[in-house]
């Protein structure tokens, strides 16, 4: 289990590209410090990420545990290094 919150990362479930990049993540998540929101779930609240919805539909973007957000291949490489 983490010591630490996990790095939360946004997904677009409907893009074939970043379920291909969720999944590739979730196989290399051997410690569990990933963790996973799909912005076309019901109930998905685009205000409590502080992201519009508009930039979330752009690409991926993951929101570390200090509250600060990155996108594109950065949520790769922070995840790599989780």
């Amino acid at each position: 289990m983490a010591d630490h919150p996990p790095l939360l990362i946004l997904f677009d479930g409907e893009c074939p590209l970043c379920l291909r990049k969720v999944e590739f993540l979730k196989r290399r998540d051997k410690k569990h410090r990933l963790a996973f929101a799909d912005i076309r779930a019901p109930g998905f609240r685009p205000d409590e990420t502080g992201i519009p919805m508009a930039v979330l539909e752009r690409q991926i973007h993951a929101v570390r545990p200090d509250g600060s957000v990155i996108g594109a291949m950065e949520v790769v490489r922070a995840a790599s290094h989780e």
